[in-house]
């Protein structure tokens, strides 16, 4: 398997784990990460560093964002959307959202 092959597989992965939307934090997902892909945690950064410009953490928590103003953009309410963040309560989850999404949660 080649490190790009490895690389889209880890981002599905990454993907499932938001929509479930077990409320997760990054550090969980890069440790599932780790023992489903045999990869570990320096190696697994290096290959997202290169080929996205960014650490995994700081991915995975846009993705999360993302996911969720996709639930607040389709009418539903706050606490659904903090499930996909893996932020424990409303302000923590406002704050970030409105720093990376520069919009407000209400």
């Amino acid at each position: 398997m080649t490190a790009k092959q490895k690389y889209d597989d880890i981002i599905n992965f990454i993907e499932e784990q938001i929509s479930q939307g077990l409320n997760l934090k990054a550090s969980t997902i890069i440790n599932e990460i780790k023992n489903n892909f045999y990869i570990d945690e320096r190696a697994l950064g290096q290959i997202f560093s290169f080929l996205t410009n960014m650490p995994i953490n700081t991915y995975i928590k846009r993705r999360q964002l993302i996911k969720a103003a996709e639930v607040l953009l389709n009418n539903e309410n706050i606490e659904d959307a903090i499930q996909y963040t893996g932020f424990s309560d409303e302000p923590s989850f406002s704050k970030a959202f409105k720093k990376r999404v520069c919009s407000s949660t209400r």
